[in-house]
């Protein structure tokens, strides 16, 4: 994780640099693990539950859990 990091703050800050450990740990996870869902979740937990980019996630997987078309979710993020 160090060097994806490292790597990162070249070009990111903030945000960026969570993203970028995230988009690191599913790219190495996507070896093992073919299921999307699985992968998105066991990739997050590469970053601390407080991190805005986490949070964003979750909340993804909430609409989609919540609305069986997405574009109702997109609807109900669009009202708030």
């Amino acid at each position: 994780m160090e060097y994806t990091i490292i790597d990162g703050s070249t070009a990111h800050q903030g945000v960026g640099i969570d993203g970028e450990i995230f988009l690191a740990s599913m790219v190495a996870n996507a070896f093992e693990i073919s299921n999307i869902q699985t992968l998105i979740r066991l990739s997050l937990k590469m970053l601390p539950k407080a991190i805005e980019y986490r949070k964003f996630i979750e909340k993804c997987f909430e609409i989609d859990k919540n609305h069986s078309k997405w574009r109702e979710g997109r609807a109900s993020v669009l009202k708030h």
